[in-house]
């Protein structure tokens, strides 16, 4: 069966030119003064995020407006505006356990709420630059807390032009690293540090923080920091501004999987499905060197041709049945 896998596999190869993946990005750190700013403001030389960066841009205070201070990761000056409003700002204190440093730096103020829709954080950015918004791009939202108590919330980023779309986040206990939280849980069942929305697209967005929408309701849904980051390639499916054998590994592993999202694989976003179309998709954009990574994980097999491939096709669908119906029984 493994070799079954590994010919179907390599029977969707294409021809294509392989180039690197890049990422610019803008970060927007909130309560950058929250308990002070040697403890929560970010040196421009400093590097830190999931998607790491330096030139993360400082944000005092618990309301405020920069219209024309931002810069990109680069060190450019950035088009992007960006406006919050809060009830208050905290700090995650003793249970933040990142790394002393840029990493716990980002993640220790936050803009904090209260437990009415009323009291929930509001961020808008306007403007975003085109060498981030083309083709489009992933806005992490990080929410490391002073507890992991029941601190969580729903989290709606709204794009302009677009609907709403809904996470649900919940900050862990004495984290020590960035995780996802995948969002999904509306009871705050499953924990983490940040949540990831993909795959936005236009100049603008709105990203609150209520603590009234989860079951029963949070307590808190703040917001530590924004990343906004270029999607340049879709090969790109764990996001870290790389297409690569990591990239691969994924799609491999979720390949004729339904009810996938492109963080599954589904990078084509062809039905749900994780299939040849997502591993075209990924090689056409994968360095060279990745390229090459796969197939000698897939055991350099010679590309089969197209009655070959409608062979084993019919051979993969017959074991299938085969064990449905031994299930059945």
């Amino acid at each position: 069966m493994k070799k079954l896998w590994q010919l179907l596999m390599l029977g969707c190869v294409a021809f294509a030119v392989p180039g690197d993946a890049w990422a610019q990005s803008l970060g927007l750190n909130f309560a950058a003064t929250d308990p002070d700013a040697a403890t929560s403001s970010l040196g421009p030389t400093e590097v830190t995020g999931v998607v790491p960066q330096a030139n993360w841009n400082n944000l005092e205070l618990l309301t405020g407006t920069d219209v024309g201070g931002l810069e990109l990761s680069n060190g450019l000056a950035s088009t992007a505006t960006v406006t919050w409003t809060s009830p208050n700002t905290w700090r995650s204190g003793g249970n933040n356990l990142l790394p002393v440093g840029p990493d716990r730096k980002l993640t220790s103020g936050y803009l904090d709420t209260n437990d009415t829709a009323a009291g929930a954080v509001s961020i808008t950015v306007n403007n975003i630059d085109a060498a981030i918004r083309t083709p489009a791009y992933d806005v992490y939202a990080y929410f490391v807390s002073d507890s992991g108590a029941n601190r969580g919330g729903g989290y709606t980023l709204t794009p302009s032009g677009g609907s709403p779309i809904v996470k649900y986040g919940s900050t862990m206990a004495s984290p020590s690293s960035f995780i996802e939280d995948p969002g999904t849980d509306q009871d705050n069942s499953i924990d983490g540090t940040y949540l990831r929305f993909r795959r936005v697209s236009g100049q603008s967005f709105t990203i609150t923080g209520d603590a009234t929408l989860t079951t029963p309701n949070g307590f808190r849904a703040p917001i530590n920091a924004l990343q906004i980051v270029q999607r340049p390639e879709p090969g790109d499916v764990d996001g870290d501004g790389s297409v690569d054998i990591d990239d691969f590994h994924i799609i491999r592993g979720n390949l004729f999987e339904t009810g996938q999202t492109d963080a599954d694989g589904d990078i084509a976003g062809v039905g749900g499905i994780v299939d040849f179309e997502d591993y075209r998709e990924w090689k056409q954009f994968a360095s060279a060197a990745a390229v090459a990574a796969s197939l000698e994980f897939l055991g350099n097999v010679p590309e089969p041709g197209s009655a070959v491939l409608l062979v084993l096709g019919a051979a993969l669908a017959s074991l299938s049945t085969r064990r449905s119906s031994r299930k059945e029984r």
